[in-house]
């Protein structure tokens, strides 16, 4: 569901081992409730241990459509680490974002960072990826989004294999 990483992942990686949280995420949403989005999860090999943690990923079966996955799965997994009392943490919360100024219109109690401030995120926190739904039509509602290979490209610490990559998405969606 992303393309990258587009940066190094090593500073969040220290940033997880020093916050003693058992799970991390790197967005949270507050759609429905807050919870931790999946694309991209850290665990601590301690939370395995937890009977109805591995229940829980044992549990999980293909679903053809996306709510059903966010709704079962993802915010499945933050309820139940709150059941749980497992501490878990946002590496870009969403409160931060959601002060941000440049915070996009967008329907009404939406709170995706990673579709409504997405350039703010790669440009001012060197965020490591961005969604494909962006690449793939989500433009009507996000005008700033036709230009992302320029956003994405200007970003100071991109990989030179993620540059190559960007390159080549851009060029392909071009051709469609």
């Amino acid at each position: 569901s992303v393309l990258g990483p587009l940066v190094d992942l090593e500073p969040i990686l220290r940033r997880f081992e020093a916050s003693g949280d058992a799970v991390w995420g790197l967005t949270e949403n507050r759609e429905v409730r807050p919870h931790l989005q999946s694309y991209f999860l850290l665990f601590r090999g301690d939370c395995f241990a937890i009977r109805e943690f591995r229940r829980f990923w044992g549990a999980i079966r293909m679903k053809a459509d996306k709510e059903g996955i966010v709704l079962r799965y993802e915010i499945g997994l933050t309820d139940l680490l709150r059941r749980l009392k497992l501490s878990w943490r946002a590496a870009f919360p969403s409160a931060a974002v959601e002060r941000h100024p440049g915070w996009y219109p967008h329907p009404p109690g939406t709170t995706n960072q990673t579709l409504f401030l997405w350039d703010t995120l790669l440009r001012e926190y060197s965020f490591p990826f961005v969604k494909r739904i962006l690449l793939n039509g989500y433009v009507e509602q996000i005008p700033s989004v036709t230009g992302w290979p320029a956003v994405v490209l200007g970003m100071p610490d991109l990989l030179p294999d993620a540059r190559a990559l960007v390159i080549e998405v851009a060029q392909g969606a071009k051709a469609h």
